[in-house]
């Protein structure tokens, strides 16, 4: 008997001490400061700023081909060579290990000054693909700040079960002890002071494996945070409060408009667009103006002439014009048109998924709101029930069996309660990223 009575007190101090060791490690924080931190801190979201920072360096008029190009090359030859030669004369001339030298100098220009305007659509593309860059990047964004507010929620979530199981917790110890009470006037049996043991135990574990997944979500939001794993955040939010929904024409109007997905789609549409008329410039006439200047000195130990200087300047004007490539540049013409349509396709579909989502969400919101309201006037007699079956097992009128019946239907009510207002939550948070606003906002929530 003392053997049991200790291994349960030990039991609870340890779960006790384990639950004091967490909470002194803990910082706390509001989700908008955490996403202010994951935003400059994640690594992820850095590399997708880099990429659009490439895209917007190469949206220039040099990479569209609008700009001339100017160079300069130069080069240098020297031959030793022996050589004999017999002219008509009769006369023989020989050279040996005869210096011959060659330099020569050329500054060019070239400049394609017409190409079928393939140029200026050169250049909607870049833009556009820099457009695309940053869509994608803030599409990332409200990726990284959906995942966040998605393991912070759970982390809340996960808290108020913690305080669930333990006030469970404390109640079997409670029962642990007037049941030991009870045996040790003559009143009780061991089958019931065993069973009150066997039931504290099993709670206890219960919140020793609670507190091990409040650390697990912790270290998921570190993760996303790239932050120490010593350093636990910790939710100042102490419930899970759905804010409701707007109605669902402007729940439409704001993905329609904001929806970083979408509108990558759109400009993709535009991309193919401005594909087609590249395509289409290998119709046309391609004229190139080129102009260069040019130097070259050369010298000789044989021969007719020693040395020769020459100068000079050259110009003049290319035209190109494709007559005939056997059809080539018409299947480009025509798969950029097929590109195009299926551009346009992907973006009505799209359009469409994104409505069907926002309409199951938000029948889904409905669903869980009115299984939220039954279970909150469900709560209220279930507490009164609970104690009312205390005070009934203190006073003997009830077993042990039928108060531990009546403690886990509170503990069943309490996690159904718990799991649909994450459930809300998240809900909600979905239709914000599906919208394009949940950063925004997260942050005016703050404020």
């Amino acid at each position: 008997m003392p053997l049991k009575r200790n291994f349960s007190l030990m039991l609870l101090l340890v779960v006790w001490s384990g639950f004091s060791r967490y909470a002194d490690a803990q910082q706390p924080y509001y989700l908008s400061e955490l996403v202010v931190i994951a935003l400059q801190e994640n690594y992820q979201l850095q590399i997708v700023r880099n990429r659009e920072r490439m895209a917007e360096n190469l949206n220039t008029p040099g990479n569209a081909g609008m700009l001339p190009t100017v160079g300069v090359s130069a080069n240098h030859n020297s031959d030793v060579m022996t050589t004999q030669s017999t002219l008509y004369t009769g006369m023989e001339r020989v050279g040996t290990n005869a210096l011959s030298t060659r330099t020569g100098a050329m500054a060019e220009l070239n400049w394609t000054v017409f190409d079928g305007f393939s140029m200026f659509a050169h250049r909607d593309r870049l833009g556009l693909l820099a457009a695309i860059s940053r869509s994608e990047t803030r599409f990332y964004i409200e990726q990284t700040v959906s995942d966040l507010a998605h393991s912070y929620h759970l982390l809340v979530r996960e808290l108020l079960l913690l305080e669930t199981y333990q006030s469970i917790s404390e109640v079997s110890a409670l029962r642990v002890a007037l049941e030991r009470q009870k045996r040790e006037i003559g009143s009780g049996n061991t089958l019931q002071f065993n069973q009150a043991l066997l039931d504290f135990h099993t709670d206890s574990l219960r919140v020793l494996q609670q507190q091990q997944r409040v650390a697990d979500q912790q270290y998921q939001i570190n993760k996303i945070l790239n932050r120490p794993s010593e350093l636990l955040p910790l939710p100042v939010d102490t419930a899970l409060v759905a804010r409701g929904l707007q109605p669902v024409e402007q729940l439409l109007e704001m993905a329609t408009r904001h929806n970083p997905y979408l509108e990558v789609a759109r400009l993709e549409e535009m991309v193919s667009e401005a594909g087609s008329r590249i395509a289409m410039g290998g119709r046309y006439p391609h004229v190139d103006l080129f102009s260069n200047y040019q130097y070259n000195h050369q010298t000789s130990e044989t021969g007719i002439i020693e040395s020769a200087t020459n100068r000079g300047a050259q110009f003049g004007i290319r035209i190109r014009f494709n007559l005939y490539d056997g059809g080539r540049q018409n299947t480009v013409v025509n798969n950029a048109a097929i590109t195009r349509e299926s551009a346009a396709l992907h973006t009505t579909d799209l359009q469409v998924t994104l409505k069907n989502d926002l309409e199951l969400l938000r029948l889904r919101h409905i669903n869980l709101t009115r299984q939220l309201n039954l279970l909150l006037e469900s709560r209220n007699a279930a507490e009164q029930t609970l104690s009312i079956a205390e005070e009934q097992f203190r006073t003997g009128a009830i077993s042990g069996f039928e108060f531990r019946h009546t403690q886990l239907n509170i503990l069943r009510l309490q996690q159904q309660l718990i799991d649909i207002q994450f459930a809300l939550v998240s809900i909600e948070t979905d239709i914000d990223r599906i919208c394009g606003v949940l950063t925004e906002n997260i942050i005016n929530q703050s404020n």
